[in-house]
């Protein structure tokens, strides 16, 4: 949203499902309700947002899950 895309080499796209971004929000107490469901109404859409990546993490399983995906990720950037 804020263009910086066109500033960077690669772009990382770290993606979660509605429902869980909501929830984990609201369970960390980082901000109400209110503000987490506005979270909905960004400039860019998630599937735009995806099309501008050069790579995708899912965050919607495990903090494992995501590690594993960073990691992989890590490696591949060292070997380029």
């Amino acid at each position: 949203e804020s263009k910086m895309d066109t500033l960077c080499d690669l772009v990382v796209f770290v993606n979660i499902d509605e429902k869980t971004r909501k929830k984990r929000l609201i369970e960390r107490a980082t901000m109400p309700l209110k503000h987490a469901n506005d979270l909905n109404k960004r400039v860019i859409s998630d599937i735009e947002k995806i099309r501008m990546a050069d790579y995708i993490i899912d965050n919607s399983l495990s903090i494992e899950n995501t590690q594993n995906q960073v990691k992989f990720l890590m490696n591949k950037i060292k070997k380029l």
